[in-house]
Formats: C-alpha cells, structure tokens, sequence
C-alpha cells in the first residue's frame, strides 16, 4: 500500500467510527431509544420497560431518573410605570414595576402593578405587556423608554438586543446620556404535571 492509500483508509476508517460514535441517542446497554430525538426515553430491550423502572440497575451502572414530565408554555410579562413620578432621578426611581415569566397575562400585570404602587406610584399605568419577547428599558435624565424584541422562531430573542433596542430608541429621541438601565426576557416556562 502507498502512503496515499494509508491515508485514505485512516479517513475512511475515522468517518466510519465517528458517525457510530454520534449517530444518535444514547442508551446503556441492552436499551434502545424510543421517541423524537430531542425527548426519547431508553427502552429494555429484553422487558420493553423504560429505563429505571427495573429493580436492577442494567449492566451494573446506577438506574436513571425516572423522565421529568411536563412542557413548555408561554410565559407573560408586563411593564408598569407612573409617569408622574419619573423624574430626574430615574436610576434610583421604582415608580415602575416589572414583573417576567408569569402564567398569565393578568398575573403579570397585576405583579408588575403591585412592584409600582408599593414603590410609591399613585397612578401605575400598564405601558406594555409581552409573551415570547425579551424587554428593555432604556433612561435618560427625567425621561424613561421601552422596546421589545420579539421571538418568533426565526429570529432568536434576546435580552441583550432588547436592551440596544430601547437605546436606540431612547437616543432616537434626542434624550442626553441615555443608558440600559434594566432586561430580561419572558419567552416560555416549564410547567411540571
């Protein structure tokens, strides 16, 4: 053989063993994946039991949890402020609530105007509500603005582009020194049955 075969077969070799290595879930001995890939449950090959639900452990190794049932939902959050009582000092100023990742839109705002009225607001106002989007806050001096950004498959939302969008926006005003002042984001929760 050349020193060009050689290396061909060690290529061909290579790819064969790597796609054993990563060609899809993984299961301990004598179990075999059963489901979607990205949420399968190992199966006895010999019981058709899921993993950990035998008394022993399968080739010697410690049984596995039992699978975490749930799923996904969308997750509300609100912003609430009192626009009379924004002013100057708006980095230490909570006349404003926040309230992310709750259940319900109506659990969200009234979180976010619980925050605003024991902070000291007399006339909390809703000024947005989201569900599967991130929020920023951006200030300025006497001035305070807001902008989302939105999940919605194609475009991954994130609590750091929320933010420059609410800078942009701030500074698109032609408000002094605006700042990031807060972010977070309420895309979905897990919910356990």
């Amino acid at each position: 053989m050349t020193p060009k075969n050689n290396l061909c077969l060690a290529v061909i070799l290579l790819f064969i063993t790597q796609n054993q290595v990563i060609a899809g879930p993984f299961c301990p001995e004598g179990y075999r994946p059963e489901g979607p890939s990205f949420s399968y449950t190992c199966i006895s090959n010999s019981t058709g039991r899921p993993l950990g639900a035998e008394n022993n452990a399968p080739s010697g190794r410690a049984p596995m949890p039992p699978p975490t049932q749930g799923h996904l939902e969308a997750a509300w959050g609100a912003l609430v402020w009192d626009p009379d009582m924004l002013v100057a000092d708006y980095k230490n100023s909570l006349y404003f609530g926040v309230a992310m990742a709750h259940r319900s839109k109506e659990a969200a705002v009234d979180d976010a105007t619980a925050q605003c009225q024991s902070d000291g607001g007399k006339r909390c106002q809703v000024q947005v509500v989201i569900t599967k989007a991130c929020l920023g806050l951006a200030g300025a001096k006497g001035q305070l603005v807001w902008a989302t950004q939105k999940y919605n498959g194609d475009v991954l939302a994130s609590s750091a582009q929320a933010g420059t969008n609410a800078l942009a926006k701030c500074n698109s005003k032609g408000y002094q020194k605006c700042e990031v002042i807060y972010t977070d984001c309420s895309i979905h929760r897990w919910v356990s049955r």
